[in-house]
């Protein structure tokens, strides 16, 4: 996730509203091999750059055997990995904002998976584990061999569908959410503008990429906070910011 933008989703949305194909896991390969180091890259081996660029799963499995699948072992397992972090820690991080219940959460999830963290967790990666190490010996470039058994990938599914439908949607609907989008946008509009603000490791790639490349970079590079100080010091008036 080195290429993800500040408020997470939220402004990986909006900065590819304004800056069209924008992704963050290929923002991510950029930063590694386009931007560190002085513009040289960090020389990373290919399956290292693989898991990078492919560990983004689409909405329709967390196991990942959709298209633009990892092409390594190495990198399935960070794929799937991935997927077992986000969704156990933001189902926990929901019931304990009193999104959701912990009695709402599918009963499939709870019965194959458990009924506490540390049981999902455990249940998911031992099953990772266990399925996918009679697979590896067969495996060929693109071949998915790091995988779930057919019911816990079922159960881990249901699992990600209830965070989509009871979460993630409802949290891009709120006033917060809109917010977060226009001011993701408004500073990389200000810095499509005003290159020349931007900090020589980005504004380097000017004259090759462009100003619109380089704002989208330093936009992604900033944490929330950051994003934050930038568009006060940008956008409200000093004299306000003081009697703040």
């Amino acid at each position: 996730d080195l290429g993800h933008t500040p408020f997470g989703h939220t402004g990986e949305r909006a900065l590819a509203a304004v800056f069209p194909g924008f992704r963050h896991n290929e923002q991510s390969l950029r930063v590694v091999d386009r931007i560190e180091r002085d513009g040289r890259g960090l020389n990373l081996t290919d399956p290292v750059r693989d898991g990078i660029l492919r560990h983004s799963k689409p909405i329709a499995s967390i196991a990942g055997e959709a298209a633009g699948r990892p092409q390594t072992p190495e990198a399935q397992v960070v794929k799937i990995s991935d997927g077992i972090a986000y969704i156990n820690h933001d189902l926990d991080d929901a019931i304990r904002a009193g999104m959701v219940r912990a009695e709402e959460v599918p009963r499939v999830a709870l019965e194959v998976l458990g009924y506490t963290h540390g049981e999902r967790i455990d249940r998911l990666v031992r099953d990772v584990i266990e399925t996918s190490a009679p697979l590896l010996d067969r495996f060929h470039a693109g071949e998915q061999v790091i995988q779930f058994s057919e019911p816990v990938r079922q159960a881990a599914d249901a699992l990600r569908d209830f965070l989509f439908e009871r979460v993630y949607e409802p949290l891009n609907r709120t006033e917060a959410t809109r917010k977060a989008e226009r001011l993701v946008q408004m500073l990389f509009e200000y810095y499509a503008e005003h290159p020349h603000e931007v900090p020589e490791e980005f504004a380097r790639a000017l004259a090759d990429d462009g100003v619109e490349r380089v704002a989208a970079d330093y936009v992604a590079s900033m944490t929330d906070r950051y994003a934050l100080s930038r568009f006060e010091l940008i956008y409200v008036p000093r004299f306000w910011s003081v009697l703040g």
